[in-house]
């Protein structure tokens, strides 16, 4: 797996969570329960031969990235040589239960404490891959 997909695939699932289709209140609402600051507790990533699965891999503890959203961006914390590491801000677009960011597209389910954000990839040696990053509100 690769940085840069593991980090997509956090910041996809962040942002996925912040527009949900219902009425205005309700958009209101669940965009504010998304907005803080998220910490990583585990991640996956499987592989398979098959767009489909059957998927190998195994969940990993993971506390090496932070995510900070507000109503229009997203910002990635990776924690590297005993210190946080902002990315660049990133603008995301959110439609149908879909997170787009970076032209990277995932799937987010979200509970008030929980996020969990999965992404797929296609590697051209006729590899898939899954992401699954689940993470905790600490702020």
């Amino acid at each position: 797996m690769s940085t840069k997909n593991l980090f997509y695939a956090c910041l996809i699932g962040i942002m996925s969570c912040f527009f949900f289709t219902a009425c205005e209140n309700d958009d209101d609402k669940e965009k504010d329960s998304l907005i803080g600051t998220w910490q990583t507790t585990k991640s996956y990533v499987g592989i398979s031969q098959n767009q489909n699965g059957p998927w190998e891999g195994e969940w990993e503890t993971d506390e090496t990235v932070r995510i900070k959203s507000d109503a229009n961006t997203v910002i990635v914390y990776e924690y590297r040589n005993g210190k946080w590491h902002a990315n660049t801000p990133e603008p995301y677009t959110y439609s149908e239960g879909k997170l787009t960011v970076g032209g990277e597209t995932s799937d987010v389910k979200l509970t008030e404490n929980t996020l969990e954000i999965t992404g797929y990839d296609y590697e051209p040696d006729d590899s898939y891959y899954k992401y699954v990053v689940q993470y905790k509100r600490i702020e």
